[in-house]
């Protein structure tokens, strides 16, 4: 898991460094990354199934293919009170729910900090008939940045109207990542 948010947090930094240099407020950016893990090999022993048919010793492998997503700060200065929301359209399949990170403040988030909010199996993105999804889910950052002697002044409005003065929103679909998988890593 550390190796996909290090790598999601360069690729950022380095897609983020003209914002980084271009604006002087913070910016949040939403990435997702696709896995390909196979588990350690298991040792299955010879067996017998039934009437007598022998099956020889195997090795297998447990294979998951999962997405990650993840919301970096690319902007050069410090998001703060960032409330992320999910909207109600797109549901996950069983007893997962998006976590308690959605719909809290989120205090303060350093320039090229990234927080990881959630993955997606492959039954999150099909439908009953084993057909991908076509809604869409839209995860949104609401935050406002430092309080400096010259930003008081374009934040005062929106503060007395309990209002944030950015927001980001992303919208992914199940059909954007209908290719061929990311190479494989073996544990």
């Amino acid at each position: 898991m550390e190796f996909a948010a290090a790598s999601a947090a360069a690729n950022a930094l380095r897609v983020g460094l003209n914002v980084a240099v271009q604006r002087s407020r913070p910016e949040l950016e939403f990435y997702f990354e696709v896995h390909n893990d196979f588990g350690p090999v298991q040792h299955l022993p010879e067996r017998q199934l039934l009437k007598g048919v022998k099956v020889s010793a195997s090795e297998h492998r447990h294979q998951d293919i999962f997405i990650s997503f993840f919301v970096v700060n690319i902007g050069s200065r410090r998001a703060e009170t960032i409330t992320l929301t999910v909207g109600d359209q797109f549901s996950r399949r069983g007893f997962l729910k998006w976590g308690e990170i959605f719909g809290h403040p989120i205090h303060q988030m350093a320039p090229g900090q990234l927080i990881y909010l959630f993955r997606l199996g492959l039954n999150d993105l099909h439908s009953d008939d084993d057909k991908l999804k076509d809604i869409d889910l839209t995860v949104s950052a609401a935050y406002n940045g430092p309080r400096t002697f010259w930003s008081w002044l374009p934040m005062l409005w929106p503060r007395l109207r309990k209002r944030t003065r950015y927001r980001t929103d992303f919208v992914f679909n199940a059909k954007n990542i209908a290719t061929d998988l990311p190479p494989a890593r073996y544990a």
